[in-house]
This record gives structure tokens, C-alpha cells and sequence, in this order.
């Protein structure tokens, strides 16, 4: 992103790819970060069972 002329970021919002937050503190170190939260629920929803969904949805997030 940097090559291609982007200066300033202020924030971002992405998955919580370990590689790809590592990269934004090296390139970007002022910039905030923040887990979106599609990716969190889709990624809560693949470890808890169906029949637990209701009670680990919104014990977590609710």
C-alpha cells in the first residue's frame, strides 16, 4: 500500500491475520487497529456448537 502511494492511515479495520497486523505496525505504527467483527462472529460461530450457539453468542458478545 505504501508503494502505491498511501501515506497516512489512521485506522484499520481487518481479520486477525497475526501477518498482516505485524505488517501494519512496521508500515503504519501510528495507526489504530480493530478485529471486524463479521470475521469475530463468523469465527465464533465455527468453534461453538450449534445447540450452544444462542448461550455462546450472547454470553461473549450480547
Amino acid at each position: 500500500m505504501r508503494r502505491r502511494g498511501l501515506r497516512e492511515v489512521g485506522f484499520v479495520v481487518s481479520d486477525a491475520s497475526v501477518g498482516l497486523r505485524d505488517a501494519l505496525r512496521r508500515s503504519y505504527p501510528g495507526a489504530e487497529w480493530q478485529r471486524c467483527s463479521v470475521h469475530f462472529m463468523r469465527n465464533l460461530l465455527g468453534r461453538v456448537r450449534a445447540g450452544d450457539v444462542r448461550e455462546g453468542v450472547y454470553g461473549c458478545c450480547l
